[in-house]
């Protein structure tokens, strides 16, 4: 919450907020060369990664564990994998699925 204030931009996201004088136009390039320097992995790894058939958020990741949020768009299809040191756990919140298993 922002009050008594004039003259700023806010930006909200999952994982960053922004906060900057309205006026300011070259105040986000400063931000961002600086982050770059400082912080690189905060202006590379972002907390939803889009792909060509929909998305997928990270929502927990641990020593032998990794929890993602995938939204596939309707008809998209991702690549069939496999993997041999790890399973998969698929649940199926909203809409259809075709899995292919092996063949």
């Amino acid at each position: 919450a922002l009050e008594g204030v004039d003259d700023l931009v806010v930006v909200a996201t999952q994982d960053a907020v922004l906060v900057s004088r309205q006026k300011d136009a070259n105040g986000l390039k400063r931000l961002v060369a600086k982050l770059k320097v400082a912080a690189p992995e905060v202006t590379e790894n972002h907390i939803k990664v889009h792909r060509p058939w929909g998305s997928y958020q990270s929502v927990d990741n641990g020593d032998r564990h990794q929890v993602k949020r995938i939204i596939v768009k309707p008809g998209g299809r991702l690549s069939l994998q496999k993997h041999h040191h790890r399973s998969e756990h698929w649940i199926v919140v909203r809409g259809t699925a075709q899995v292919t298993v092996n063949e």
